[in-house]
């Protein structure tokens, strides 16, 4: 059960966000803050919590897989979260593409594909130990 959410049995968190993820949309963030808190001390205090908000909702992705097929739970606020995926029987292959820095520090962006199209299901950026997962769940759908 991943929040709220079940779907069958033998639910395994495969992967979930690496730190790389963090970086580009905390850098945006920094500067409208310093920005913010130039202008005002309630921007600040609200670009404060926007922040945090950030933090907590690209912590929140978790690639899982069970045994209905694979999905992505994300989402921080009850309105918001929410699971997307790709059943077994439509299950085409997960693959992995990496360059040296994604290598050197383990974060890759990985594709989940439908057997029935041509592009695929979901993308995933920045996933921690994404070969791995990706391994395991070429595994499972055999």
């Amino acid at each position: 059960m991943i929040g709220q959410y079940s779907f069958g049995n033998n639910t395994t968190v495969l992967s979930k966000k690496s730190f790389i993820a963090y970086i580009k949309p905390m850098s945006i963030w920094f500067v409208i803050w310093i920005v913010a808190s130039a202008i005002s001390v309630i921007l600040s205090i609200i670009g404060l919590i926007i922040g945090i908000g950030i933090v907590f909702y690209i912590r929140s992705y978790a690639l899982f897989v069970d045994d209905v097929g694979v999905w992505v739970f994300r989402g921080i606020f009850p309105w918001d979260s929410g699971i997307y995926g790709v059943r077994w029987r439509d299950f085409g292959e997960a693959e992995f593409y990496l360059n040296p820095v994604s290598w050197s520090l383990k974060s890759y962006r990985i594709h989940i594909k439908n057997r029935y199209k041509n592009e695929p299901e979901f993308i995933l950026k920045d996933m921690h130990n994404g070969d791995v997962a990706v391994s395991q769940i070429n595994a499972m759908s055999m």
